[in-house]
């Protein structure tokens, strides 16, 4: 496998663009409760504050992402709802997660908005939507209807963000993605690579590594924890 090439190209590049997908979600087996469910919630935020070593491999991962970004010009799209991102201190408005985040509630009600419930979580206190006090779901796309506004001020920082790097030197770097939600990160990170010949586009994965892109692309079949791993070895 080429990770020496990898590397280099990612400590070359002025500019990242950063897909994160499934293999970095928060295992629901290691936190013990459904994915998508109040209860997953509540244990992964737990966990995060109080007791991370179940969960150690994940945190050890984005800080080699928080290495690869620095002194970079970086977006970081996820489709993962567990807002590891956040608390790993990346900058909020380098960070997008069009999918939601269990740490955030809508209202039945779709025009009483959304609401962070991290605070609440912690202190095991009811979680009540702050207009109507409903009780209302996770803020995720799992819910159906799903209230977009959680996100879509990033979304549009994102795709300003997006229009100026055409035509600069720019590495994606699509970590475990699969085609959950492949308009998210799947096939539009194939279109900028298609169409910005400056760009090296490296797809990980350790089932679906495939990619249309044949020029200037890496297909890497491995599980995106164990890449970051390699990597890491490399920025040492």
């Amino acid at each position: 496998m080429e990770y020496q090439e990898i590397f280099e190209k990612l400590k070359e590049s002025p500019v990242l663009l950063i897909g994160i997908g499934r293999e970095l979600q928060v295992d629901e087996k290691k936190v013990g409760a459904a994915p998508n469910s109040i209860e997953y919630a509540k244990k992964l935020c737990w966990m995060l504050s109080e007791n991370r070593t179940a969960i150690e491999p994940y945190f050890n991962a984005y800080q080699i992402i928080k290495r690869l970004t620095e002194e970079k010009d970086y977006f970081i799209v996820t489709t993962n709802t567990d807002n590891m991102l956040e608390h790993m201190g990346f900058d909020e408005n380098r960070i997008v997660s069009p999918c939601g985040s269990v740490f955030r509630m809508q209202c039945e009600e779709a025009s009483h908005g959304v609401w962070d419930i991290e605070e609440a979580l912690l202190a095991d206190s009811s979680i009540t939507c702050p207009v109507c006090q409903g009780q209302g779901r996770l803020n995720i796309i799992a819910s159906k209807p799903y209230n977009e506004v959680g996100y879509q001020k990033q979304w549009e920082i994102y795709t300003r963000w997006l229009q100026r790097t055409i035509n600069r030197k720019i590495v994606l770097l699509e970590l475990g993605e699969g085609f959950e939600t492949p308009t998210v990160i799947r096939w539009p990170f194939e279109k900028i690579a298609f169409i910005n010949q400056k760009s090296t586009f490296v797809r990980v994965n350790r089932i679906l590594p495939q990619m249309e892109v044949r020029e200037r692309a890496y297909s890497v079949k491995e599980d995106s924890i164990s890449f970051l791993g390699r990597i890491s070895e490399l920025l040492n």
